[in-house]
Parts: structure tokens; sequence; C-alpha cells
């Protein structure tokens, strides 16, 4: 009988709604194995120290054996009223960053040049074309660098054929994109409308050009300064151009995440692999998704995965991670364009969900010390946590959040029982309830940063032992039962095993999103408990249980009603009396639309699960995170700020998924992001309008009438685990079960009081 953990992270939106102002629950306050110590006791009143204001200026901390001069946001090109954007081209060269954008009017043709310089100066150029000629065509189609050199190339298709070849205008330019000089040359292309897909310009003064060919495939091309073909070839999808080696020029492909490297040997009129690019070693070192890649010289490469830049010379065999994006404040970019630069620099063009940025990297020379904490993760919950964390380092560059997620259970659990180990702890990790004397109190911290307002009153019982609070949740979902209007009106344990007595042959349960026949069993066990102090198997002040009785029997025997859950049919299965029930998980505003529809069609009702008190729908959440509180007060000052910063609002707003918020203000976004979603894409999605009036008032009472799903506290949680997956998997008979338990349990009340 599993604890449930709900896993993932929303992305919240912005709204002051009054339902969650005036929400309530039932807080059950479970108890502990330890008691709470007069230090704990103390620390609650002692005020709460954060970071400085001073620290928010942006300067990129000297971590990593690169550091960033630069990081700037990349504005979007706008198009004037009456012009239409044509596309264009963005790179980064020996001169800066370099966005050519293509325009065109009742007016005519003319192209934009974007220039950011190496110091961050920006300035923008109007290129038209001759005198006379604005209406017929771009001056330039394409341009790009010249490799090595402060200097542009850049071509214009002129339309003219020559038998099967199209004629080509090929330009170099100065660093103020003035032209040198240009040459005509000659290829046969596709008719496909978009032809030169990138161009650029190498030491010697040859051209290089990846085009669509007239096989319908990315091509590549060699043109020397006299407009002389000097290597043509058919290639493939995934081709593209890399400047390398101080005025080299190489050709990237890539597929299904395997990148390779080629120079082009003029001699022999062929491509030759790249030492670094060919090299057994070097391949096997390149682990993780990339989603970018550059030649350094013939021995080293640098690629880009969603945790960092990497090098590796293939001499050595050394593989380094250069920058981690998490370490300062950039969260899962992806890369569209990397160069290392005559210099050593690295500049890097990328997009992520809040737009994109131009990066230029330099060698750090003395590292500074970073003021950081560690915050031990599960694997699973890593990615969420590791964003937060790197929107944590864009706020305070020099201080650091290193997320890992590389302890288990007994290691951590030692470290943190001798008083040290990470400072903040995705409980998942080691457990939660049992474990008081290890937590650093947080009510002074909620108070003092006005969280406790800030944050829905139901959240509370996620992260509270007692009448303590000790962790703290991002997100939640939403959990009920529904029965046809026939059904009961309201149950609890009792009553919800009595309905399931008058069903005879009925399995308790069917699933809404589940297609096929399972066994529920575990489920069926699950939930007849929520906690310590509101289960059917326990009665924790009189120290009873039920096991080795008639009514653990009787729990046995329907139990077995439960191997065969079937299909819910849209409904069918339950108004047929096939299931007494169907199970509805609500993960966004989206289930919300949903499940209101569909009890409109039906004519259901959500009931919710059955409790001590009546019937309860669930919030579930994933488990709590924590703080040490053997913490220094310098430790702790960073992890305050962390946990203010990973509830906040900007922070919410920049994770991914659907489920709801425990900030109060995130409601109405969440609303606005759905029905825009219905407005660019509901149709090939099936999606409904949000009915503000009927699915508020939905929403309204599944919270009103809610409650924090609890498990046992984690000793007990365990015991049963072990005890009803040996049942479950035939291990054991119910006898032995009914035993074991009472045994088991018994002896864990005894202990805890």
């Amino acid at each position: 009988m599993k604890s449930i953990k709900k896993k993932g992270i929303s992305r919240g939106m912005v709204f002051v709604l009054t339902l969650f102002l005036c929400s309530c629950s039932g807080k059950g306050e479970p108890s502990s194995d330890y008691e709470k110590t007069e230090t704990n006791t103390l620390q609650t009143s002692s005020e709460i120290r954060l970071l400085e204001d001073e620290n928010l200026e942006w300067s990129d901390n000297t971590l990593d054996d690169l550091h960033a001069v630069l990081n700037l946001p990349l504005n979007k090109i706008q198009a004037a009223e009456g012009e239409q954007l044509g596309g264009g081209d963005n790179f980064i060269c020996e001169t800066g960053c370099v966005r050519f954008f293509r325009h065109r009017s009742d007016l005519g043709y003319w192209s934009e040049v974007n220039h950011i310089s190496p110091e961050g100066e920006e300035s923008f150029l109007k290129i038209t074309p001759e005198k006379g000629r604005e209406k017929e065509y771009y001056k330039y189609d394409l341009m790009g660098p010249k490799s090595g050199e402060r200097a542009f190339v850049a071509s214009r298709n002129t339309m003219e054929k020559k038998g099967r070849r199209s004629v080509f205008l090929l330009y170099e330019l100065d660093e103020n994109f003035q032209e040198v000089r240009s040459v005509s040359a000659e290829l046969t292309i596709s008719d496909s409308a978009i032809i030169f897909q990138e161009i650029m310009g190498d030491a010697q003064g040859n051209f290089h050009v990846v085009y669509y060919g007239e096989n319908k495939f990315l091509n590549y091309a060699v043109i020397s300064s006299t407009g002389e073909i000097l290597l043509e070839g058919a290639g493939k999808n995934g081709l593209s151009l890399c400047a390398y080696g101080g005025g080299k020029v190489a050709l990237r492909e890539h597929g299904n995440n395997v990148w390779r490297l080629y120079e082009a040997d003029l001699e022999k009129g062929a491509l030759r692999q790249i030492t670094a690019s060919k090299d057994e070693g070097v391949r096997m070192k390149m682990t993780g998704f990339i989603t970018h890649m550059a030649a350094v010289d013939e021995y080293r490469v640098a690629w880009c995965t969603n945790e960092g830049l990497f090098f590796c010379d293939s001499r050595d065999g050394e593989k380094k991670l250069a920058y981690k994006w998490s370490n300062h404040g950039i969260v899962l970019p992806t890369v569209q364009s990397l160069v290392v630069l005559n210099n050593g620099k690295v500049g890097i063009l990328y997009a992520t969900e809040e737009g994109k940025g131009y990066l230029l990297l330099e060698t750090t020379g003395e590292k500074k010390e970073m003021k950081s904490i560690t915050f031990a993760v599960s694997s699973d919950n890593k990615a969420t946590y590791q964003a937060a964390a790197a929107y944590f380092n864009s706020l305070y560059p020099t201080y650091n959040i290193d997320v890992t997620d590389d302890w288990n259970e007994t290691s951590l659990l030692t470290k943190l029982g001798a008083g040290d180990g990470p400072v903040l702890i995705d409980t998942s990790l080691t457990g939660f309830d049992d474990l008081e004397k290890l937590w650093q109190p947080l009510d002074s911290f909620l108070e003092q940063t006005n969280l406790r307002a800030e944050l829905m009153s139901e959240v509370f019982d996620f992260g509270r032992i007692g009448d303590m609070q000790y962790g703290i949740v991002r997100s939640f979902s939403i959990h009920t039962l529904v029965v046809p209007d026939s059904g009961p009106e309201n149950w609890d344990y009792e009553g919800f095993l009595a309905s399931l007595e008058e069903k005879k042959g009925s399995a308790p349960f069917c699933y809404w999103y589940f297609d096929v026949t399972g066994d529920r069993r575990e489920t069926f066990f699950n939930v007849l408990s929520n906690g310590l102090t509101d289960s059917y198997y326990i009665d924790p002040e009189e120290g009873n249980t039920i096991f080795g009785t008639e009514r653990f029997d009787r729990i046995l025997k329907l139990s077995d009603s439960a191997k065969k859950c079937l299909p819910a049919n849209e409904g069918k299965t339950i108004h047929d009396g096939k299931a007494l029930c169907e199970v509805i998980d609500i993960f966004g505003i989206q289930q919300v639309v949903d499940l209101r529809m569909r009890l409109e069609a039906n004519g259901e009702r959500a009931i919710g699960y059955p409790t001590k008190e009546g019937a309860k729908h669930f919030f579930i959440a994933s488990d709590p995170i924590t703080m040490r509180v053997t913490a220094s007060e310098e430790e702790k000052k960073i992890a305050y700020t962390f946990l203010k910063v990973l509830l906040s609002k900007e922070c919410l707003l920049q994770s991914h998924g659907s489920l709801f918020y425990v900030r109060k203000d995130t409601l109405e976004e969440q609303i606005a992001n759905y029905e825009l979603a219905v407005e660019t894409a509901g149709n090939q999605f099936h999606m409904a309008p949000f009915d503000r009036e009927k699915d508020m008032a939905l929403l309204n009472g599944l919270i009103h009438n809610g409650t924090t799903k609890k498990s046992f506290p984690s000793s007990l949680q365990k015991v049963f685990d072990e005890e009803f997956g040996d049942y479950l998997s035939g291990r054991i008979d119910g006898k032995a079960l009914s035993e074991h338990l009472k045994s088991r349990v018994t002896l864990y009340l005894q202990e805890s009081k």
C-alpha cells in the first residue's frame, strides 16, 4: 500500500482569487517519533535573514572555467506597418553578433543588419539595392561571416539560368558591411523558393555554401574567389557550416543526436573528417542530448547539452564542463549557434522560454570563492529544481544553489544525523514525518516573508508535523471519485464499504484515463487511510488496530472485487453498475473543463474519497522540501532566500506543466493560458472553452471540500508497503498479512507513545 507521491511541477499564472482566500480544509496533525526539541522551538521566533538587494545587479560569476562578459536579450525584429519580413540569418563572428533580416513593402526591397559588438554596443544598418532597382530584388539574399576575420560574405540569386545551372552573385564585405569584391558562380539548384541556407568565407578567399540541390537534399559547395567550383557534392538534411581554426570552415553533419565535422580537401575534391570528430574516445564522451556542436581546431571540439558547454581534446581525451547553465541563471537553453573565436572567446546564440539571447564567454582567470549551498533532490525532480536554482542564480549571481541527485537514503540520513550534509532536502529521498529533529522550522520564515498570506492555506498541511511547519511544496493536483446522480450523497469509510457491498459483483473503481483492465487492490487498500489520525485501520489514541479481527477479514474479502477493475468507457461502467465509482485525477484547468462537461452530460457528481469525517476531494503534491536544522546562519540565509524565490510568482512562471500552483495569485493566468491554447489549437486538440461561471463553481467546490492526502509516517508506511506488497505478490496469504500487520503496527504505536 504505497504512499501517493505526485511528481512534476506546473506552469503558474497570475491573479488574486477570492476562492483561494477563503478556502478551508481539514488539517491533520500526525504524531512523530521524536519530541520537539527546545532548539527547534526557539528557532521559530528568530529573525529570518535574507540576501541583500545589492546582489541583484547582473555580473556573471567565475564559478566555471568560462564566464560571461555579455549576456544580452535579443529583441524580436518587428516589421513596420505595411512591411513584410522575408526571413533572415543570425550568426556570431569576430566582430560580434549579427542579425540579418530582409524587409519588403510596396516601396521595394531592403535589408537590415542588427550588429552587437563584443562590448555590447548595438547598431543598425539599412542595405538597399542599386538605385532604380529597389522593386526588383534584395541586394543580398543571405549573409554570413568570414572565418577568423573581421569581415563578411553575402550572396544573391540573379534568377539567370545557364542550362540547368543557376547563376549567383557572391560578395565579400569589410567589417563595416561595405563591398570589397564580387564574383559570379553557377550551381545546379532545387526549384524550391528556399535555395541557399548558409554562406561563409575562409581565409583563402573561398566561399562555402550549403544549399538545396536538384536532389531536394542539402548540398555543400566550395567556390573560389574567381567563381570556380572547387567542390560540389550531393548531401542530405542536417548540414551546416562552422568557422574554426582561425580561418577555416568545417561542414557539420547532424541527425539523431550524432554530429560529425568535415573539412574540404580541395586537392582531392573530397571531404575529410577532422581528427576530433572521428576520434572514438571523443564520440564516447559526447553524451546527453546535444543541441549544438562546433570545432575549435583539428583536435578539439565543443558542444552544448541541457547541462552546459563542454570541451574535449582528442589528444588527451579530457572532457570538461566549462560553463554550466544553471550556475549562471540560464534555464534550459536551446543553443542555435556556437562559435569559438580567434581570441578564445566563445559566442553562443540561445533560446529559452523567456526569449533569445547572445552570450559571449571568456576564460576565467582567478576563480572567486562562491557562497554556495547544496540541495539534495531525487533524479525525478532534478530538472525542475535545477531550473529554479538557475533562476535564483540569475538574481543572486554571487551565490549558488548546487542541485545534486547522487544521494541515497542511507548516506543522506547518516550525514543529516551527524549534523552535516545538504542544506536543502527533497524529502522524497529521506521521508519526512518521522524526522522532525532534522528539520528547520519554517513558521517564522513564512510569516516574515508574507508567504503565509500569499500561499493557499490548504498547502501548508503538506509540510506540517504536529503544529509546526517544516516543509513546503510548489504545486498540487486534485483527485476525486465520481458517482452517478443516483449514487451515494456522501460517505465515510463505513459508508464506502457498505456501498460496495450493496453493489454485489461490482468493482470498486474504474479509471477515467485508463483503457485497460487491471488489478487495483493496492488502490483499494490505500483508499481506507488518509494518514495516521484518519485511518480505517488504526485508532492511534487508543492504540487499537483492526488487524486480526472480522473487520479486516471483511476488507480482504471486498478487495477481491478490485482484482479486475474495468475501463471507464466514458462513464458507462459506473452507470451500468459494473463499478461503484470512477477515479478522476485533475492536473489542471483542462481537466476541470473536461470534468464539468462530463458531469453535465452524464448526470454525475464528484463525491470525493471516503475519510473519517465524510467524503473529501484530495490534494496531492510532491514530497515537501525542507531545510537542515544544523545549517549555519549564512547557509540558512541563502536557503531562505532560495525558498522565497522558489515560491515567487516569477519563478513559478518559468516552470513547465499544468498543475495548480500553491500561490493564491496564479489561477487566473492558468485560465488565460488555457483560453489562449483553446484559441490557437482548440480545434486540433478538441479543447472546450472555459466557462467561467460553471467551471469556477466546480473548482470552487473541489477546493472548499478538499483536504491534503496524507501517508503514514515514513517508518510506518514502510511496514504497510512491505506487508501489503508481499500479500499482493502472493508471497503471504491474508491470515499472515493480518498477523504481521497486527504485530508490527501495534509495536509502532506503543513505541510512539
